[in-house]
């Protein structure tokens, strides 16, 4: 999440800065940081929100859709420049990766120090098998 706020910031502040100042180096690094972030961190995490029977084949779509996206993008973006310019480009930036950011915070389930059965017990509202509790029968002679 916090990739994805200094992302936004960091587009935003492109669109804004002078186009011969040296902060526009310095933010544009920021922002290369933060993508290459985002990226290494959202394959593992969109391949968790998968159930194991369908997996592979969710983490495939996944990659497949960011590998249309990486296709799509420079040839998107040569467009847009043509009509909204640099401050343009990079505020519709802000836009796309504010709105993955809500979209991720909100419909996201929260993986972070669970195991996959706790993952999906919580997605379905349901205790997982390994953390039930144990119900011990009494001896009867």
């Amino acid at each position: 999440m916090t990739f994805f706020s200094v992302a936004t910031v960091a587009s935003v502040a492109l669109a804004l800065v002078p186009r011969d100042s040296v902060a526009l180096l310095f933010i544009g690094m920021a922002l290369s940081i933060c993508i290459t972030c985002i990226s290494g961190i959202f394959f593992p995490y969109s391949s968790e929100v998968y159930p194991t029977a369908v997996r592979a084949t969710g983490a495939g779509l996944v990659s497949t859709a960011g590998n249309v996206g990486a296709l799509a993008a420079p040839v998107a973006i040569g467009y847009a420049f043509g009509t909204v310019g640099f401050g343009g480009v990079f505020l519709a930036m802000a836009a796309l990766l504010a709105v993955g950011a809500l979209v991720i915070r909100t419909l996201g389930p929260r993986v972070t120090g669970k195991t996959l059965e706790q993952v999906f017990a919580d997605e379905a509202g349901e205790v997982p098998a390994a953390s039930a509790p144990v119900v011990e029968k009494e001896a009867t002679a």
